[in-house]
C-alpha cells in the first residue's frame, strides 16, 4: 500500500478517533514533553511542555539535571534513568552519591534505574543487571533512598507487563513504560487500531494495580512516537485518552533521526508535520 493510499485509509478513521478519543473531563492531569536533546524545539513548538527524560548511562550524578527549563523559565520536572552497578549499590558504595543526588532534586522528580531490564534484554545489560531477582532489589533499595524525599521512584519496562511482573518492582511510587507504535497495533488497511492499544494499557495497568496494591497507581510512558508521521496524531491522543482516565501523570515523546522507519526504528526526527504539532499542542494544554 503507498503513503497516499494509506493517508486516505486513515482518513475515515483520524475524525472517528478525534471524537471519541479525549474524554469531556480529562480524570487526571497529563504532562507532555521530550527527550532532553529536543526538549528546547519542543517547547518552543509545544508551549505547555511539562516534563523532560533524562539518561545518564555511565556515571551516577551528584547534582540533579535542571537545565532544561520550561516556557516560564523554571527548571522542567525530570524524569532521570540511571545505571548504578547493583554490586557496588546494593553493599552500599554509591549511597554518597545516590544520596546527593537526591537531596539535590526539586518537588516532583521522578528517579528509575535501568530503563526497560526485562526479558529478552533489549538494551544488552550484562547478565548481573538482566536479572529479575536483582532488580527488585535494586528497585526496593533505591525505593527506600528516594523515601521522604522530593524524588519519587520506579520502575520502566516495555513490552507487556503481565509478562514481567517479576522484573518490575512491587510498591513503588510509579510505573512507567516506553512505549511505542508498531504492527500488533496496526489494522490489515495500516491503520492504528484503537482498540488494540487501549487493551495494551489496559493489560499492562492491571498488573501494575497488583504490584503497587493499588487501584489507580501512578503510571508514566517515559518515551513514546511512531515511526509514521501520518499515524503520530492518533498515537498521542490515544495515549492522552487511555492515561487521562487511569491516573497517568505524563508522555515523553522521544525523537531520534535514525529511529525511523528506513532504519527499522520507532520515531523520527524533530519536528513532525505542522498537524501533528497543532495536535500535541493540543493535548498538552487540554489535559495539563
Amino acid at each position: 500500500m503507498t503513503g497516499l493510499t494509506r493517508r486516505d485509509a486513515l482518513s475515515g478513521s483520524a475524525a472517528l478517533i478525534a471524537a471519541t478519543a479525549i474524554p469531556a473531563v480529562a480524570h487526571g492531569q497529563v504532562r507532555f514533553g521530550a527527550n532532553r536533546g529536543d526538549w528546547q524545539r519542543f517547547t518552543t513548538a509545544i508551549p505547555r511542555a511539562g516534563i523532560v527524560r533524562v539518561w545518564y548511562d555511565t556515571t551516577i550524578p551528584t547534582e540533579w539535571p535542571k537545565r532544561a527549563l520550561l516556557a516560564d523559565g523554571r527548571p522542567a520536572p525530570v524524569v532521570l534513568s540511571i545505571r548504578p552497578w547493583p554490586r557496588d549499590l546494593l553493599a552500599g558504595r554509591l549511597d554518597k552519591q545516590i544520596e546527593a543526588l537526591i537531596r539535590s532534586a526539586p518537588r516532583g522528580s521522578k528517579m528509575n534505574a535501568w530503563h526497560e531490564n526485562i526479558p529478552g534484554n533489549p538494551l544488552d545489560y550484562p547478565p548481573e543487571v538482566n536479572n529479575p531477582t536483582v532488580m527488585r532489589r535494586v528497585h526496593a533499595y533505591l525505593h527506600r533512598k528516594c523515601a521522604g524525599t522530593h524524588v519519587r521512584y520506579g520502575s520502566i519496562i516495555c513490552g507487556p507487563a503481565e509478562q514481567m511482573p517479576q522484573w518490575i518492582g512491587e510498591g513503588l511510587d510509579w510505573y512507567g513504560v516506553d512505549w511505542y507504535d508498531n504492527p500488533r497495533y496496526w489494522n490489515k488497511d495500516g491503520t492504528i487500531d484503537p482498540a488494540r492499544v487501549l487493551h495494551r494499557g489496559h493489560n499492562n495497568l492491571a498488573t501494575w494495580q497488583k504490584l503497587s496494591g493499588l487501584r489507580h497507581p501512578p503510571i508514566l510512558i517515559c518515551e513514546s512516537n511512531s515511526p509514521f508521521d501520518w499515524h503520530r496524531k492518533n498515537w498521542f491522543t490515544l495515549q492522552a485518552r487511555f492515561m487521562s482516565e487511569n491516573n497517568g501523570h505524563s508522555i515523553c515523546t522521544f525523537w531520534k533521526a535514525s529511529h525511523g522507519r528506513r532504519q527499522g526504528g520507532l520515531s523520527g526526527p524533530w519536528p513532525p508535520s505542522r498537524p501533528v504539532i497543532r495536535r500535541l499542542r493540543y493535548l498538552a494544554a487540554s489535559h495539563s
